[in-house]
């Protein structure tokens, strides 16, 4: 069966404001970074992404607050521009999959940084210029990616599209069972929706929750 195309509905983005380096030393909160473009800019990218349906959101340091109000949902993640890839972070590759499946089915509002959906590498270093493996530039085009990223995508499209097909598991209720050094159950519920999500980090198949799962994999139970 063909794989669903990735479809996103939000695009979060970096600080645009002005600013002498990364953008969260923002100097004018009223101005657009000039590197990034003009006030221009940013109404096209607001017209284009709301006529494709899409929520458009930013980060920035406009002040924070002491407590964060419980009628927020978190942002989930597994890397961003700051930190090391979660591909070079795992010890094991085959245990890729397990994470991307655990983000995708917590509560929350999950978030991938770009290039984990293709496995990109990377680590950040403590020295000048030591986060540039992170962040790599991107060819002008998908075809200019490398295909050794093609089953870290598709394992992404399967998981994407079952978020999207279950949207109750952003404000869901969360329980573990059967938690040992290689296996887990993460059980999802909400009024009348259940999930449940068996995880094998082993080398041998196990049976989690009544699941065969297959070594260094999962198996989703909805």
């Amino acid at each position: 069966m063909a794989r669903p195309p990735l479809r996103f509905v939000d695009l979060l983005l970096a600080p645009l404001l002005a600013s002498n380096s990364h953008g969260y030393d923002t100097l004018d909160r009223y101005r657009v970074d000039p590197r990034l473009g003009d006030d221009a800019d940013v109404d096209e990218l607001v017209r284009q992404t709301k006529h494709r349906g899409v929520r458009l959101s930013w980060c920035g340091p406009l002040g924070r607050h002491a407590e964060f109000s419980r009628a927020f949902r978190p942002q989930t993640f597994l890397g961003n521009h700051d930190v090391t890839r979660i591909a070079s972070q795992l010890t094991d590759p085959r245990h890729l999959p397990l994470a991307v499946a655990l983000l995708m089915v917590l509560p929350g509002i999950p978030a991938e940084y770009a290039g984990d959906e293709q496995g990109f590498t990377g680590k950040r270093l403590d020295q000048p210029h030591g986060d540039d493996a992170v962040r790599p530039p991107f060819p002008e085009t998908p075809a200019g990616l490398s295909p050794l990223g093609t089953d870290v995508l598709g394992v992404h499209q399967e998981l994407i599209a079952l978020r999207r097909d279950h949207a109750w598991l952003g404000d869901a209720e969360l329980a573990t069972s059967e938690v040992s050094n290689t296996t887990m159950a993460v059980h999802l519920s909400k009024d009348d929706h259940h999930l449940t999500l068996a995880l094998n980090a082993g080398d041998e198949a196990a049976t989690v929750c009544g699941q065969p799962v297959l070594p260094h994999s999962y198996r989703v139970v909805a």
